[in-house]
């Protein structure tokens, strides 16, 4: 890196670009503009509101979700729609994870979205119905336990999203200093 327009000195690469005779800008490498960032943050948001509304709907009417879930399974097209749809919301949160209060819960839940989905996928419509027959012969319970992990996901994906990420200072070595 012996280009003198290249500064090393912080975590993320910047460049210098000439703005006008005389003037330059800095910038980073791996810039977002700020439109995308604050689109996906909305997209990441509404995952998290379509996964509180189906938590609170599957703690309030287990049979209702079950039905529309009964839906989805009914045959392969709508259960690869659906499929596609879960990997679509897993990507978001992984995508809009960086910029989060908790980043790597985030990736976590985003790749436990897209597993979700390609399990379901793989597995196929008639194991995936199988499964939700097994799940309502269980009673009630069960699928409201689903339905609160759900609203608690999505709740934390809200709040995770709600505010920026705390800036780091560097790690202190060594004894703290006593104050006297």
């Amino acid at each position: 890196m012996d280009d003198p327009l290249f500064v090393r000195s912080l975590k993320r690469p910047l460049w210098l670009t000439q703005c006008e005779p005389g003037g330059f800008e800095l910038h980073s490498v791996n810039e977002e503009t700020a439109s995308e960032r604050k689109a996906l943050r909305s997209a990441a948001l509404l995952v998290a509101v379509f996964t509180i509304v189906i938590g609170i709907a599957g703690l309030i009417s287990p049979d209702s979700v079950t039905t529309v879930r009964r839906l989805y399974f009914a045959t392969p097209v709508e259960l690869f729609a659906a499929g596609a749809v879960r990997i679509a919301m897993g990507v978001v949160v992984i995508l809009c994870a960086s910029a989060s209060r908790a980043p790597k819960t985030l990736r976590v839940l985003g790749a436990v979205m897209c597993m979700q989905a390609l399990a379901a996928t793989l597995l196929g419509p008639g194991r995936a119905r199988a499964v939700l027959e097994w799940e309502t012969m269980q009673g009630t319970a069960l699928l409201r336990v689903g339905a609160a992990v759900a609203l608690v996901t999505g709740g934390f994906i809200a709040f995770a999203l709600s505010g920026h990420r705390p800036y780091r200072t560097a790690k202190r070595r060594g004894p703290l200093p006593r104050h006297r």
